[in-house]
């Protein structure tokens, strides 16, 4: 697991990746491959790269790359020098301009090496093995120069975006791995060394090393005005970082073997990425592309082989080679598909319950308002866990692409199973509260009928949730909670728009939604924000506030803390954090920009820090307005990887995008009888809530 600045995290991503970016139709396309399947030592075993280059070179030209413009770069000429060279020539060509196309492809060994300036807080840097490179622990300080690490790689890349410029487009594979739990099987051939490359004696948690990155909240160093200024990209893995990069045998040719390598094998990715070029919509996205990967490289694994591809990027909605960003509607991928039942990636956290309906679309789908005539069914949401819901489809029906998960499923009404908001309105004839302005009678009633037809809003009931007070300009939502807490202002009195006040209200019933806890026996796992004091974790001053009911941090003080994570059980799992502040807003905590979905696995039976050098969390300013009160750090675990902050916050690669947050149904009649007496199957994973106050 790491935390690492952005440009570092993508190029941790591309070690074990296949990763495609374009710019404009018009724009010219360029492509470097480096295929290194022999190598000079013994370190590295021979792999079938060599056979991947012309299931790339022929995708790239059926999708109009030019020959002339396709470098390749081979074996014995792909040592480290050769490579820099060739990105060196990529720089220097004039032919490549601001606004084109550029494809790197990697195919090779790939390994961990021990880092060298401080930046990773595992203390690995990742790396692309060239074909000089020696495997040697003994010799490490020998033999370290010869690899490509991230860090060089990351120079060169921005360099590159650079010069292509906002308009331009880059995309870089590479078929390759990194880290992994070794070979499966005597027949798998691993496109990478198990162990990393670290000197005799080297232990992971020992070294003196310096971190870039202090605190969470303050802002990536790569600032959005530099990023608007480089050219996009997206990032498709292979693996996961903590799996291997199994080669697969190429489904052409089962019954052939070649002498030395025994059955033909091709690239996992490679193969994929060509075959999914094949059969693909002009309107497709790169999201799209890769949700077609996914599912023939899942086709592609044998019982007990777990190989999960990924993806990273900021041109995800964009149109595949050179086409325009795309607003992608919400949609959910498919995970199984058996007797009528689709199984979906999305459930409670997501914005999904029993009772909600969907269409499915062909993968790719950006609309489908706009496609309707592709919509493949219709569905119910039978059963919903934490992160996943089945969905029972309307009329049994023969299509392929169902069999196959080529589908995604759009959300087409939302049920929420939650107790309506009660809100009150300060009028003069109020005796809780005091206030300079009062709304007068015929303004309440005209709010009341405004929200009339919104189930979700209850008046005059003794329990407040929230309370509305008219102001001289702006109106004010408070939150009642303990106290009287600043939410929201909103322009009323001065509009009378009652939309604006009912996505207020939506706003609360989201964050009330995400409050909800579920308890699992099976799964064992705690987190707790221990404070910091004189730079280090005070334990017993947690325990000392913990003992007396209130975890407090001063928010007018220079209070951090860090996370302290434990997983009891027997089996590793994922955890997600994202922080429900006291005046209802929702912020990412764990993944966000700094650290993927994939990275925060946690092994069986460990307990650590959460990187405590680069991961503190202050709480000086963490919120605006002065705001202090109750607030919580939400907790979502899984024994599958997730990506709640994403999937809640719209910035989701795609699946599940904002379901939540995206506004609510004003047209449920089943409301009251649902509510949360329906019980939610929460076999999938749990969700805890870790209570603190910011005080003054």
């Amino acid at each position: 697991m790491k935390y690492t600045p952005f440009a570092v995290k993508f190029l941790i991503f591309l070690l074990c990746t296949n990763n495609l970016i374009f710019a404009q139709n018009t724009s010219k396309k360029h492509a470097l491959i480096i295929a290194i399947g022999k190598y000079r030592s013994k370190s590295f075993g021979e792999i079938s790269s060599i056979r991947d280059l012309p299931l790339i070179k022929n995708a790239l030209k059926n999708q109009g790359f030019a020959d002339e413009n396709i470098k390749v770069l081979t074996n014995k000429s792909a040592t480290k020098k050769g490579i820099i060279s060739s990105f060196n020539n990529l720089m220097l060509d004039t032919s490549v301009k601001a606004g084109d196309i550029v494809y790197i492809h990697f195919s090779s060994h790939g390994v961990q090496i021990m880092d060298e300036d401080g930046d990773e807080s595992d203390g690995l840097d990742e790396a692309i093995v060239p074909y000089d490179a020696i495997f040697s622990h003994l010799e490490y300080e020998k033999v370290k120069s010869a690899y490509l690490r991230d860090d060089e790689l990351e120079k060169f890349i921005l360099k590159l975006r650079n010069k292509l410029g906002p308009n331009g487009d880059l995309l870089i594979t590479m078929d390759n791995c990194f880290s992994g739990t070794g070979t499966k099987g005597k027949t798998k051939i691993q496109r990478g060394n198990s162990d990393p490359l670290v000197p005799i004696g080297w232990e992971p948690n020992t070294p003196n090393r310096k971190i870039k990155k202090e605190y969470l909240f303050k802002g990536n160093n790569v600032n959005d005005n530099k990023e608007n200024n480089l050219a996009s990209f997206v990032a498709i893995s292979a693996t996961q970082p903590d799996q291997p990069d199994v080669e697969i045998q190429d489904p052409q040719y089962k019954d052939s073997e070649d002498s030395t390598l025994g059955p033909l094998r091709l690239g996992p990715l490679s193969y994929a990425f060509s075959k999914a070029l094949n059969d693909l919509d002009t309107s497709i996205t790169y999201m799209g592309l890769f949700s077609k990967i996914k599912l023939i490289m899942h086709g592609l694994l044998q019982e007990g082989e777990d190989q999960q591809p990924d993806i990273t990027g900021n041109g995800l909605n964009k149109k595949l080679f050179g086409g325009d960003v795309i607003a992608q509607k919400p949609f959910f991928e498919a995970l199984k598909y058996s007797n009528n039942i689709l199984t979906i990636k999305g459930g409670v956290f997501s914005g999904l319950n029993t009772g909600g309906t969907v269409e499915l679309y062909p993968i790719g789908t950006n609309d489908p308002k706009l496609f309707s005539d592709k919509k493949i069914t219709s569905g119910r949401i039978i059963k919903c866990d934490l992160y996943s819901s089945q969905v029972l489809i309307d009329s049994k029906i023969n299509d392929e692409r169902l069999n196959s998960l080529e589908i995604w499923a759009f959300p087409t009404k939302e049920v929420y199973h939650m107790k309506p908001v009660n809100l009150s309105l300060l009028s003069s004839n109020s005796n809780k509260y005091k206030s300079k302005y009062y709304y007068a009678e015929n303004e309440v009633e005209k709010i009341k009928q405004g929200l009339k037809k919104n189930a979700f809003v209850q008046f005059d009931e003794p329990e407040e949730n929230l309370l509305m007070v008219k102001g001289d300009e702006l109106d004010s939502i408070f939150i009642i909670n303990d106290g009287k807490y600043f939410y929201r202002k909103i322009n009323y009195s001065n509009t009378g728009n009652i939309k604006e006040l009912e996505n207020v209200i939506n706003d609360y019933i989201k964050y009330q939604n995400l409050k909800r806890e579920f308890k699992n026996d099976s799964i064992d796992f705690e987190l707790k924000l221990v404070p910091i004091r004189k730079g280090k974790p005070d334990t017993t001053l947690y325990n000392r506030m913990i003992s007396k009911g209130n975890l407090f941090f001063k928010g007018d003080l220079s209070d951090t803390a860090v996370i302290w994570i434990s997983n009891n059980n027997p089996f590793p799992v994922y955890f997600n954090v994202i922080d429900l502040a006291p005046n209802g807003e929702i912020t990412p905590i764990l993944p966000s920009i700094y650290t993927s979905a994939s990275e925060l696995k946690v092994e069986a039976n460990t307990s650590q820090y959460w990187h405590q050098e680069s991961f503190k969390i202050p709480f000086n300013g963490r919120y605006p307005n002065g705001v202090y009160g109750k607030a919580i750090f939400k907790v979502f675990v899984s024994k599958d990887k997730i990506d709640i902050p994403f999937l809640l916050l719209g910035k989701s690669k795609g699946t599940g995008d904002n379901i939540i947050l995206n506004g609510l149904s004003k047209s449920i009649n089943e409301l009251n009888n649902l509510q949360e007496a329906d019980a939610i199957d929460n076999s999938d994973g749990k969700a805890f809530n870790v209570n603190y106050s910011i005080v003054e």
